[in-house]
């Protein structure tokens, strides 16, 4: 996650009408709009076709040899049209799409058109800056119901009502493609209508600036606007992509701004409006990157359509997780004090994925089993990291374990015994890389972190089974954002650590399973009765109906009662102190 991107989104979404965009030609970009180097190419093309001659793969040498000078938007814009009437009926196919291109959506809005557009509805922008002739982001703004104030030239500014007061004014400072008075070459972009730098003036002082696909190399007269004011009420962004050029971070220095890199317009004023809306259905008061997260987790989780971006937040953040798990190191020979530290350490860190797996496991759908099954997995083949310590070793394994719990604890909530089912059925491969076995064989509450070890946390009293007990106290706060009363967290638990034990015994073929808390709850004469007890009645009942018989737990009731009444059988014998 982008934490420049999100700390931007709170600082919008708490000072709404505040900050004024500035668009180039890279927000169009996607759309099929050419840049004007692109232009430079084609019209070079032309002229080369006009002397009956080829220019080779490089159009811009065969002008550099032609007319000995370099290749120049303004020069040849020029050469080839006398007046700016000329001009427009020359650009006008850069911009205005064939059918072929509408129907391939091609020089229509983008998403970021469509995202910008959205945010000016919901009161985000309120000025709009544009070096761009198109309008995109007019029909955008139209789709959306929004009739926006269009300033085209300077002696517009007289006749608008002042910016303020408006939904929306969108300054397009070199005009529009289809009037006359826009300006594109040199000596028409080395200096403005002192009304318009009036304006202009006005809107980089009093206004919050954000710039996106504008490199600040070609417009000098706005940098020279810029420039002239060390007047800085609100904060700026200049955003980028791939590398910021000279001009643009002097110009950042400048207005002591901050430097941003995107991937591209679309995505990052999609993930801008994500955030923004994200914001707004948790109305926290704190920046807090995880609570951002889960609302935007929720919004996407509802819709198949979301379906990408719900994948690729939760991957991201998964493998931020990984990566710092990864880069970690162990701090020497194992004491008890430094155990207790990494433990602190490995539960913070899953800390946020494990609120966001409860939330989305609890309210997702059957085609997102497969998405939380690949986040368990990519903890499957830690990084080796432990040397010859063996607590180390133990300490690599525990995440997985976590989150097998976390998920587990989850399905059983929700009731989805299917995606349970393929949970515990997961396999790994072995650290040679020679053979899958079943997952569970090691994460387990007493192979992934033997109770040595978490006894420790418990001296000088001890615990029945202290890795189970661990895990229960540590995972209970991630299901308070579901509500979950602490008996139903409690039943669900021991219900989820009772179906491990079935599973194992399933998967292993033996007679012994991970004890759980649920071992000495569960064990009789202990209470009169229990979440295992009532779904053992409950099973009894329902026969070949009950939860636990569907294709990826157990085949039929049979098979269920066999491994149920070993488990039963050893609980009866095993002696508790």
């Amino acid at each position: 996650m982008n934490n420049d991107l999100t700390l931007l989104s709170y600082t919008l979404y708490n000072n709404p009408g505040v900050y004024a965009l500035f668009l180039g030609s890279g927000v169009s970009r996607n759309a099929g709009i050419p840049t004007g180097w692109e232009i430079i190419v084609d019209q070079i093309k032309q002229l080369a076709v006009a002397y009956k001659e080829d220019p080779g793969e490089d159009p811009t040498a065969w002008y550099r040899e032609k007319f000995s000078k370099e290749a120049d938007y303004s020069d040849i814009l020029e050469s080839v049209s006398s007046t700016p009437e000329e001009r427009i009926n020359l650009l006008k196919r850069y911009f205005e799409p064939t059918e072929e291109e509408f129907e391939e959506g091609l020089k229509r809005p983008t998403k970021a058109h469509r995202a910008i557009a959205k945010l000016i509805k919901a009161g985000t922008f309120k000025i709009v800056v544009t070096t761009n002739f198109d309008r995109l982001l007019e029909n955008a703004l139209k789709d959306e119901g929004i009739e926006a104030v269009v300033i085209t030239n300077a002696s517009q500014i007289e006749n608008v009502q002042p910016i303020v007061h408006n939904k929306i004014t969108i300054l397009k400072i070199n005009g529009d493609y289809l009037e006359t008075k826009f300006l594109n070459i040199r000596s028409e972009l080395t200096g403005y209508d002192e009304r318009l730098n009036v304006l202009l003036r006005y809107i980089f002082e009093n206004f919050g600036l954000i710039t996106v696909g504008w490199s600040s190399v070609w417009d000098i007269a706005i940098v020279d606007i810029l420039k002239s004011s060390n007047k800085f009420r609100y904060s700026n962004c200049f955003t980028y992509k791939g590398k910021a050029s000279p001009e643009l971070e002097e110009l950042c220095r400048f207005r002591q701004g901050n430097l941003l890199g995107i991937d591209d317009a679309d995505n990052f004023f999609t993930e801008l409006m994500d955030n923004i809306d994200a914001l707004e259905r948790f109305r926290s008061d704190h920046p807090l990157t995880l609570e951002l997260a889960i609302a935007k987790l929720k919004k996407f989780v509802v819709k198949e359509e979301f379906e990408i971006q719900l994948h690729d937040m939760i991957v991201a953040a998964t493998d931020d997780i990984i990566s710092s798990f990864n880069s970690h190191r162990f701090p020497g020979t194992p004491t008890e004090d430094f155990f207790k530290t990494e433990l602190e350490y490995i539960f913070n860190s899953l800390y946020p994925l494990n609120r966001l797996l409860s939330i989305g496991i609890y309210w997702g759908k059957d085609y997102h089993h497969k998405l939380w099954l690949k986040i368990i997995k990519k903890f499957s083949n830690p990084v080796s990291r432990a040397g010859n310590y063996h607590m180390w070793g133990q300490m690599e394994r525990l995440p997985l374990l976590i989150l097998l719990y976390s998920a587990g604890i989850t399905s059983v909530l929700a009731e989805d015994f299917i995606f349970l089912g393929k949970l515990l059925s997961l396999k790994q491969r072995d650290k040679y890389g020679d053979k899958e076995t079943p997952m569970i064989e090691e994460v387990n509450p007493v192979g992934s972190l033997e109770n040595k070890y978490a006894q420790i946390l418990y001296k000088p009293s001890t615990k029945q089974t202290p890795t189970s007990e661990l895990l229960f106290e540590r995972l209970q706060k991630c299901f308070y954002e579901l509500g979950i009363e602490e008996f139903l967290y409690t039943d669900s638990f021991d219900y989820f650590e009772y179906v491990l034990s079935l599973m194992y015994l399933k998967q292993m073929e033996g007679n012994w399973f991970p004890l759980g808390r649920f071992g000495w709850r569960t064990k009789s004469g202990y209470r009169k009765e229990t979440a295992i007890t009532r779904k053992e009645k409950e099973a009894s009942e329902k026969k070949e109906e009950f939860e636990l018989v569907n294709p990826f737990l157990f085949e039929n009731y049979a098979e269920f009662e066999k491994n149920h009444r070993e488990i039963m059988s050893q609980l009866k014998e095993m002696r508790f102190f």
